[in-house]
């Protein structure tokens, strides 16, 4: 991998020009990094849409039993949601939970799993606190069950938020989100619906209740969405938008002006890892890799990263 027009944490310049360069089996993009969030909606009709999907798919919140937290007076925590239908973890939660601490996060689980009598207990992971949830409800009920775990100690924390849908990080997410002029920040922004943050990771300055309150209707604590559709539509694509009307908000990457419904994390995934982005989509190896043929290239660019092969 080459890494030559980096992301660099943010020294006061915004919209910085980037190129994605190409490689065997991907094309040069542009995109820039450090952009202020913008509203832009693309699709019409779309708060008719949302309430209709509202209506449909409307379900309570899933059963979350809290176990533990510690290391509360700690300032910088991530929130880690694993979603293990099998009640099981493996060398990608491993790999994530040791990057992030040793990164100097306080590292609070969020886990969805079929049986609380046997789920993990996370003994040798090294974890600052865990909250156990029902398989229902998918990442952003997840969410919202570690952020108010957090809320409830009436504390101001730094939170990176983030699930197991991704590899990595394969950066300091600490230094890179610690330099961030907006409150909340995303890692990626995603024009399709209406400009939005992608939800697999994104991080909250000074994060406490009031915070947490002021989005109460994307971080619903009596509500949830049982699919994918309903949680992007409802939620994900929702958070910049509600966010923006109380506090900051930006991207560390962003699609410029003319680049419309490029999905840069299945269409360019190792030209962002060429510029130093810290993840890389998980589905690639999994549900997707139908798509990516040659997966011997992406198997060698994980090793060269020193990510472990253990999803074969």
């Amino acid at each position: 991998m080459k890494y030559n027009h980096s992301i660099n944490n943010y020294s006061g310049q915004l919209n910085i020009k980037l190129d994605l360069p190409g490689n065997e089996l991907e094309r040069q993009v542009e995109i820039e990094s450090w952009v202020e969030f913008k509203k832009n909606v693309n699709l019409n009709y779309l708060k008719l849409r949302r309430l209709k999907v509202l209506a449909q798919h409307i379900r309570p919140f899933p059963k979350v039993k809290r176990k533990f937290i510690s290391s509360i007076n700690s300032k910088s925590w991530a929130i880690y949601f694993c979603y293990l239908p099998n009640g099981k973890l493996n060398g990608i939660h491993k790999y994530t939970l040791t990057q992030l601490k040793q990164q100097g996060f306080s590292i609070l689980v969020v886990c969805a799993c079929p049986d609380f009598n046997n789920a993990p207990q996370f003994k040798d992971y090294n974890i600052d606190g865990l909250v156990l949830k029902e398989l229902k409800g998918y990442d952003f009920s997840g969410y919202t069950a570690g952020l108010s775990y957090l809320a409830d100690q009436d504390r101001d924390y730094d939170v990176v938020v983030l699930n197991d849908s991704i590899l990595g990080p394969f950066g300091n997410l600490n230094t890179l989100f610690r330099s961030s002029p907006w409150q909340l920040t995303g890692c990626l922004n995603y024009d399709v619906i209406e400009n939005h943050i992608i939800g697999f990771c994104f991080s909250f300055k000074n994060f406490n209740k009031k915070t947490l309150q002021s989005l109460s209707s994307i971080f619903t604590a009596k509500i949830s969405y049982n699919s994918q559709g309903p949680v992007c539509l409802l939620q994900e694509t929702r958070l910049a938008a509600v966010a923006s009307k109380k506090m900051t908000v930006g991207s560390i990457l962003c699609p410029p002006d003319g680049i419309k419904a490029h999905n840069y994390l299945m269409g360019n995934p190792v030209g962002l890892l060429d510029i130093g982005f810290p993840f890389i989509k998980r589905s690639i190896f999994e549900k997707r890799a139908h798509l990516f043929l040659n997966q011997d290239y992406y198997l060698s660019i994980l090793e060269e990263l020193g990510h472990p092969t253990i999803f074969l």
